[in-house]
């Protein structure tokens, strides 16, 4: 059961860790006259989007690991759902980096993208 702890505990901050990624991307030109230094400021935001992109696709990878080891049951499963909200999030980013708008509803997007994914790890690690 600790690795099984572990293991969503992992996802979730993973999560987190993009949500708050993706919520610098309209922020980069205010945080940089005020001396902020993040990914999006130092490497550019099209890094940062990939950088999004990896943080937010290695919790499905870990989850489907960690339920093909028997170490989370197969319900948690469930929580791969909201995953398929990536690819208009990825497009939007993209239209984003080419000039042209879509970073606000991508936002949004991502918040309920995270908040749907969390709620279902901890549902399935409830009725698991």
């Amino acid at each position: 059961m600790p690795l099984a702890r572990w293991g969503a505990s992992v996802v979730t901050g993973f999560l987190v860790s993009g949500l708050l990624l993706m919520n610098q991307l309209p922020d980069r030109a205010t945080d940089a006259r005020f001396g902020r230094r993040h990914l999006a400021i130092a490497y550019g935001s099209r890094v940062a989007a990939l950088a999004y992109l990896f943080i937010v696709f290695f919790p499905a990878m870990l989850l489907t690991g960690l339920v093909l080891a028997g170490v989370l049951p197969r319900v948690i499963l469930f929580a791969l759902v909201p995953f398929s909200m990536l690819l208009p999030i990825a497009l939007r980013l993209k239209s984003f980096h080419q000039g042209g708008p879509g970073l606000i509803p991508a936002l949004g997007m991502n918040v309920f993208f995270v908040n749907a994914a969390m709620l279902l790890i901890v549902v399935g690690l409830s009725i698991g």
